[in-house]
C-alpha cells in the first residue's frame, strides 16, 4: 500500500473510529471514572485477579496510542547488574608515598566519547604526589591536553632556584616529562593528544618557539622571579595553572591552518589538582582552561 492509499484508508475510517472512541469515553463517564474494574486470569491450578481504575486505564490507552508501540521493554536492572556497570572502571592503586598509602578512582561516562580525564603522578624532585581531574567543556581535547601537560608544569614550578639554574645552564635540554614526573597508572584506553606533521601549519613545538610558550619559557619565567630556595607551594600551583592556561590559549592561534592546538583551545576544560607533600595537602582548581578569548576563573588554593 502506497502513501496515497494509506491516507485514503485512514480518511475513510476516521469517523467510525472517532465514534467508537467517543462512545467508549462516554460510557466510562456514565459508569464513573473512579470505578475499578477487576481483571481475572487463570493459569493451571492458580487464579489471579487484580483491579485497575478506569481513569488510569484510559490514561494508559491514550499514552500508548500517542507514543506508539515501542515493543517489549527491557526488564529493570537488578542491584547486582547496576553495581557491575557502575564499578566497571573502578581501580585501586597502591603508591605508599608519604601520607598516601593508596588511591581509588572510578568513572562512569555520560556521553560518548567521554569528555572527562584523570591523572595521578609522583613528582620526582619533591617526592610529592598529585591527583587531578579534568572535565572537558565542548569536547575531550582540552581536558586531554591539560591532563598531559599540567604534571610537568606543576613539577617545574615546584623546583628550587638551584635546580632551575642548572636547567638554564644546560640550555633547557632535559625538560621531558619522564625526568620530573612518574605517572602512577597510565590508562591506555584514552585517546592521546596528537600533533600531526602532515598539515600545512606548524607543529606544537614549532608554535611554542614562535609564541614563546611551553615548558622552556616557564622555566625562564620562574628564574626571573625573586625567591631564594623554593617558591611557596600555593604560588607554584597558581603559576603552573595560569601559565598553562595562557599557553593553551596562545597556541590556539592558527598559523596557516587550524590544527589540534586550536581545537584544544576552543573546547576548554576545568581542572582540579590536589598536591600532597609530607603531611600537607594543597588543592588548586581552574574554572576554564582555554576557551579563548575568555579569562578563566582561577580558583582556590588550600593548605592543610
Amino acid at each position: 500500500m502506497n502513501r496515497a492509499e494509506l491516507i485514503g484508508t485512514l480518511s475513510k475510517w476516521k469517523w467510525p473510529v472517532a465514534g467508537v472512541a467517543a462512545a467508549f469515553v462516554g460510557s466510562m463517564y456514565t459508569f464513573g471514572f473512579n470505578r475499578n474494574i477487576t481483571l481475572q486470569a487463570s493459569s493451571g491450578n492458580e487464579d489471579t485477579s487484580g483491579s485497575i481504575g478506569l481513569r488510569d486505564l484510559l490514561q494508559k490507552l491514550i499514552h500508548n496510542f500517542v507514543q506508539g508501540s515501542k515493543g517489549q521493554e527491557k526488564p529493570p536492572l537488578s542491584p547486582k547488574e547496576a553495581s557491575e556497570i557502575l564499578r566497571r572502571n573502578e581501580r585501586r592503586v597502591d603508591v605508599n608515598v608519604g601520607a598516601v598509602s593508596y588511591y581509588e578512582t572510578n568513572n562512569f561516562a555520560s556521553n560518548t566519547p567521554c569528555e572527562d580525564r584523570g591523572n595521578e603522578w609522583l613528582l620526582l624532585k619533591t617526592n610529592g604526589a598529585a591527583f587531578g581531574v579534568f572535565d572537558g567543556h565542548g569536547g575531550w581535547q582540552c581536558a586531554e591536553v591539560v591532563k598531559n601537560r599540567i604534571p610537568l608544569y606543576v613539577a617545574l614550578s615546584l623546583l628550587s632556584k638551584s635546580d632551575l639554574t642548572l636547567l638554564e645552564k644546560d640550555n633547557l635540554k632535559d625538560l621531558s616529562l619522564d625526568n620530573f614526573v612518574a605517572v602512577f597508572a597510565r590508562d591506555k584506553s584514552e585517546k592521546t593528544e596528537s600533533n600531526s606533521k602532515k598539515n600545512v601549519g606548524y607543529t606544537l613545538s614549532q608554535k611554542q618557539e614562535v609564541f614563546h610558550t611551553g615548558p622552556k619559557y616557564l622555566v625562564k619565567n620562574l628564574i626571573e622571579k625573586s625567591f631564594v630556595d623554593r617558591m611557596p607551594v600555593m604560588e607554584s600551583l597558581s603559576l603552573a595553572f595560569t601559565q598553562l592556561d595562557d599557553d593553551i590559549s596562545t597556541e590556539a592561534i592558527p598559523v596557516k591552518v587550524l590544527d589540534e592546538s586550536f581545537v584544544a583551545g576552543v573546547t576548554g576544560a576545568c581542572a582540579i589538582v590536589s598536591y600532597i607533600e609530607d603531611q600537607h595537602l594543597y588543592v588548586a582548581n581552574a574554572g576554564t582552561f582555554g576557551k579563548i578569548p575568555s579569562q578563566p576563573y582561577r580558583g582556590f588554593y588550600l593548605s592543610f
